[in-house]
């Protein structure tokens, strides 16, 4: 993300962080997996048998660079939490730091400022993932699908369409991030359909919505990953179609309001 520095970030509307999150993310990997550790490699060889003075100057030099990659997460995270549609980022993100902070540990070391900021950073990142998901879950099981008032009727057109575009996001995302890459796909399926088996909908008009949302965005797009690697595949798109026509068979039995 060239040139888009932490404070113009946060001035962005979540639209333009959803824009700039993949490049913040691909800058990131970079960064903290090769070339920070390339650095502290560099600093280790010109001071060999100073090491503090090498890890004084990589601190000088790089700690800023750190902490700035690591503040344009903060933000993100932040104007992400409970916020259904907005999970599948969190996840990326939380994924990234995940992968990166044995290397950001080892240039840093455990107790820099760099080390904890990136801590603080993965646990804010799965505690919004957490609580978008919660939200998420409480939308598929409380939110009426008809409204009874004048004009409601395109109202809860939200509403429930929004939380079923949230749902594909969240729910299916890593489903269709695999399928594009063409990698770890079946498991992908497998773990989104049994983290889905503890959802209930509020309604059978409701429960059959989500299925067919999900049906209309990954069946297809898992025929034509089956179509390109089918020989090397366990599950074809009948298997999937049958194992999200079993979802939210269950119902809601809470009545209140």
């Amino acid at each position: 993300m060239q040139g888009l520095s932490a404070n113009k970030f946060y001035k962005l509307n979540w639209d333009q962080v959803d824009d700039n999150i993949q490049s913040w993310l691909t800058a990131a990997h970079v960064a903290f997996s090769s070339l920070f550790p390339a650095e502290k490699e560099l600093y280790g060889s010109v001071f060999a048998g100073n090491e503090s003075v090498g890890d004084a100057v990589l601190a000088a030099i790089a700690d800023d660079q750190a902490t700035s990659l690591l503040s344009v997460t903060e933000n993100a995270v932040a104007r992400a939490r409970r916020a259904p549609e907005r999970l599948f980022r969190v996840l990326d993100v939380h994924d990234l730091l995940t992968e990166v902070l044995p290397e950001i540990l080892s240039v840093f070391g455990d107790r820099s400022e760099v080390a904890k900021r990136a801590c603080s950073a993965l646990l804010k990142a799965g505690e919004a993932a957490r609580g978008a998901l919660t939200s998420l879950e409480t939308a598929i099981q409380k939110e009426p699908t008809k409204a009874t008032t004048a004009g409601g009727g395109a109202r809860a057109q939200a509403a429930a369409q929004r939380h079923l575009d949230a749902y594909v996001l969240a729910a299916w995302g890593k489903v269709l991030k695999a399928i594009t890459a063409a990698d770890g796909v079946e498991a992908a399926v497998v773990e989104a359909v049994a983290t889905q088996e503890r959802w209930v909908a509020a309604d059978e008009e409701m429960g059959e919505a989500l299925r067919a949302a999900a049906t209309a965005t990954v069946v297809p797009m898992f025929r034509m990953f089956y179509r390109r690697h089918g020989a090397a595949v366990r599950l074809t798109p009948g298997d999937v179609n049958a194992m999200i026509g079993g979802l939210f068979a269950g119902l809601a039995t809470d009545s209140s309001c």
